[in-house]
């Protein structure tokens, strides 16, 4: 026998010179055949490249076949990735090892779809195969799954067709609209002109009231960052202040001191600049559900940091906080797709405030530095004087958070943020930040530490308060005042690099560690965390 893969073969055999006194009879020729038994257990392929499945549907249903072979048991398995769609808010993250018996040839499988009331456009994820085992391999393993949002079916979709600050087709009168709608609503953008389109508030707009999809992108030539690194968006409708609202004498209340106030649940808002500085950038206010993706907040329109004009008897304006998330639970800020990755940038305060609330995601954000990465420091006018300005991109901290079970950052593919050139903290958790989970990011060059605990004494922002171990970790404060890891040794070798260190903390609980790369030592012992390397548990 050989191991080759081949065709059934012959071989003629003919009888001839009988010896011994016998005969030959009639039949004195025959043909064997060999059939070949090189076992083929197959090729694997989904049944189909592209799905589609209404968002009530319940299950994105597939099948994979088996095909050019089904001898033997085998197995392969199935991964879901994130696209625009993400795992846990738009389906359930599925990962399946799918077994076939010897002559089996198909298999199904379903992917859990979550309907939920908040209306969005039309979104997708990944189904992969991998792994095949048994001799089978993959031939076309890959289906991109378009979720058809069952709300958006009903909505009505309001156009801005104009920069004029109310009136018909502004954006004032779009959100208008919305609110006075019932259920699910889009605003887009049609603008004529080419290049960026600058909408210049003379008050503040009104709140979003109800559900909506505020889509920059839906105006001409804009186009979503498409960089892992960086940010190479296109965003082309800018929300700022009239230049007579600029300065305000001392005293004098602020015409506008929010960029888009949102007051609903199940909203998005993409692909806008926001600047001027205005107070906040984005507030948040009792508004769970929320999305807030592909914007440049406290920048200009590319990105870079706007310019600041001060004079001697008036102030100006400044942004105290880029997001502010207030009561508000389940949402995301930014993605894990390069589309999503918001830009902040300019805050005296902190970029992104998240007081209070549940379960809210900071995900794969610039915050406190350019589009290209790069520290973002003011531009100042010639004809003004400003006194004891910093180099910093924000005079406060890059995240200043409260609440319960967020998130900063992960270790997923597109899931890190950079926190880099701020005056204070990266991160700071505030005295009622409990469960919050901080990983993956690339946190450096602040101005104090990278994760740092709030303390009463010193405005939140800057505090660097040291939370020193204690015996069994029983204190109580931010984030349960968690024991950090004391590291003793590393050392480098063929094999890779080996880290000694102890942890005292909790008896019987398991804890995961993460493990970065700085390029400056912290004399404090406390350093910051620019690159992450891995984890261990």
């Amino acid at each position: 026998g050989d191991a080759v893969d081949e065709f059934s073969e012959t071989v003629n055999i003919t009888f001839s010179n009988p010896t011994g006194g016998a005969v030959l009879g009639e039949l004195d020729e025959t043909v064997l055949t060999i059939v070949d038994q090189v076992v083929q257990p197959g090729r694997f392929r989904l049944s189909e490249t592209a799905a589609v499945s209404s968002e009530d549907a319940g299950n994105a249903n597939f099948i994979i076949e088996r095909f050019g072979g089904s001898d033997g048991a085998v197995s392969v398995s199935v991964n879901t990735f994130d696209g625009s769609a993400m795992a846990g808010s738009d389906y359930a993250p599925t990962t399946l090892t799918i077994d076939f018996a010897d002559g089996q040839t198909s298999q199904s499988f379903a992917v859990p779809i979550i309907n939920d009331s908040i209306g969005e456009r039309d979104e997708s994820f990944f189904v992969e195969l991998a792994n095949a085992t048994g001799g089978a391999v993959i031939s076309a393993g890959s289906s991109e799954v378009t979720i058809v949002d069952d709300e958006a079916a009903a909505a009505s979709t309001f156009v801005v067709t104009n920069t004029n600050d109310a009136g018909a087709g502004s954006l004032r009168q779009a959100i208008v609209d919305a609110n006075a709608r019932p259920g699910f609503d889009f605003i887009d953008f049609d603008i004529p002109g080419t290049g960026v389109q600058t909408i210049s508030l003379l008050t503040n707009l009104p709140a979003i009231t109800d559900g909506v999809w505020l889509d920059g992108y839906t105006q001409a030539d804009a186009s979503e960052n498409t960089l892992f690194v960086g940010n190479n968006a296109e965003l082309r409708v800018q929300i700022t202040r009239h230049v007579s609202t600029l300065f305000q004498e001392f005293g004098v209340p602020d015409p506008i001191h929010t960029g888009i106030l949102v007051e609903a649940d199940g909203v998005t808002i993409r692909g806008l600049v926001v600047n001027g500085g205005i107070s906040k950038l984005v507030h948040l206010s009792d508004a769970d559900h929320f999305r807030i993706e592909g914007n440049f907040l406290g920048s200009d329109v590319n990105g870079q940091r706007e310019q600041v004009f001060v004079g001697e008897s008036f102030r100006a304006t400044s942004t105290f906080v880029g997001i502010h998330v207030f009561e508000s639970s389940d949402g995301v800020i930014g993605g894990a797709t390069p589309g999503a990755r918001n830009l902040v940038i300019g805050a005296t305060y902190a970029g992104v405030r998240i007081d209070s609330g549940e379960r809210v995601q900071v995900l794969g954000n610039l915050l406190g530095v350019r589009a290209d990465g790069e520290r973002a420091p003011f531009l100042l006018d010639r004809q003004f004087l400003y006194l004891g300005q910093s180099l910093f991109s924000g005079e406060g901290a890059g995240v200043l958070v409260d609440g319960t079970d967020h998130r900063i950052g992960g270790t997923a593919v597109g899931e890190s943020n950079i926190i880099a050139h701020h005056l204070g903290n990266g991160v700071t958790i505030g005295d009622d930040g409990t469960g919050i989970t901080i990983r993956g990011n690339s946190i450096h060059s602040n101005g104090q530490k990278a994760i740092s605990h709030a303390s009463k004494k010193f405005p939140y922002p800057v505090s660097s308060t040291l939370i020193y171990n204690d015996p069994g970790d029983v204190d109580e404060g931010s984030n349960d005042l968690q024991n950090h890891p004391i590291l003793r040794a590393a050392s480098t070798s063929g094999a890779g690099t080996s880290v000694r260190g102890t942890l005292s903390s909790t008896p019987s609980e398991s804890f995961t560690l993460d493990f970065y790369t700085v390029g400056v030592i912290d004399p404090s012992g406390f350093g910051e965390a620019r690159t992450w390397l891995g984890d261990a548990t």
